[in-house]
C-alpha cells in the first residue's frame, strides 16, 4: 500500500470533520434550535446562546470540533474570539478545509448549503 496522497488526505480530515459537525448539529443541545442565533454579534444573544450552550450534553465535543474548523460563531459555549485565544494558547491550527475549494472558510455554512441542496 503506498503513501497517502495529499487529495486523500484532504478526504480523511474532510470527512471526519462532517460526521463531527453531523453529531453535534443532530445531538446537540442547539440542534433545531430557531430561538437563538449563534452567529450573532449581539451581547444579550450571544449570552442566551452560551447557556444553552452550558446544558448541552456534548458541549466538550462541540467545542473540541470547533477549536479545529470553526472561525465564527459560538460553539461548545464559546465564541470566535475566545476561541482565536484558546487555539493560540493550546497550539491548534484552524483548518480551513472549504476555503481552496470554495472559498468559504467556515465547515458548518458549507455542511448546512450541502445539505440544503440535498433535499432540493
Amino acid at each position: 500500500m503506498g503513501a497517502v496522497s495529499r487529495k486523500e488526505q484532504h478526504e480523511i480530515v474532510l470527512i471526519h470533520a462532517m460526521q463531527l459537525l453531523q453529531r453535534v448539529t443532530d445531538q446537540g443541545e442547539c440542534a433545531g434550535n430557531t430561538t437563538v442565533d449563534f452567529f450573532a454579534n449581539d451581547e444579550n444573544e450571544i449570552r442566551r446562546a452560551k447557556l444553552i450552550c452550558d446544558r448541552c450534553p456534548i458541549q466538550e465535543l462541540c467545542l473540541n470540533y470547533s477549536l479545529h474548523f470553526e472561525r465564527y460563531g459560538i460553539w461548545g459555549g464559546v465564541k470566535e474570539g475566545e476561541r482565536k485565544k484558546l487555539r493560540n494558547k493550546l497550539g491548534i491550527k484552524l483548518i480551513d478545509i472549504f476555503s481552496a475549494q470554495t472559498g468559504h472558510n467556515d465547515l458548518s455554512n458549507n455542511f448546512y448549503v450541502m445539505q440544503k441542496e440535498r433535499t432540493a
